[in-house]
């Protein structure tokens, strides 16, 4: 993986494009394992904190497929049928990005209300049993 420290800024500082410069080797990054985050609200948060979480969702259902912007509270289905990635989280929302494209809600993102759903699965099933991180 490379990082944005391998490609140092070269910009037209002189009035003329420089060659972008890089210094990344491309080393394989080996994924040692899957890590199933626990079940809770809690359990995500503490995931959230560390990295990005890939978790399964409701998705099939008018709230996603019309979400513009704004804290969601309720899906109408619990069934999970779609992966997002969990970027982040506040006392009263999740904050996941979808891969829908950033004409879709919040730039591509969309806030689900914490506290709210079934109590073991949250709004839109956010906590189950789909969500895992990589541990490299």
């Amino acid at each position: 993986v490379c990082t944005q420290e391998a490609y140092p800024y070269v910009s037209g500082d002189l009035g003329y494009h420089q060659t972008c410069k890089s210094s990344c080797s491309r080393e394989p990054v080996n994924i040692r394992k899957v890590v199933a985050v626990p079940r809770t609200d809690a359990g995500l948060v503490q995931a959230i904190s560390a990295q990005p979480v890939a978790v399964g969702v409701a998705a099939d259902n008018p709230t996603w497929k019309q979400y513009k912007s704004g804290i969601v509270s309720y899906c109408s289905t619990t069934q999970l049928d779609h992966a997002v990635l969990a970027v982040g989280y506040s006392p009263s929302f999740f904050k996941i990005k979808n891969s829908w494209g950033t004409q879709w809600g919040e730039d591509g993102y969309m806030r689900l209300k914490r506290g709210a759903g079934t109590r073991s699965t949250g709004t839109c099933g956010i906590i189950g049993p789909l969500s895992v991180y990589p541990q490299l």
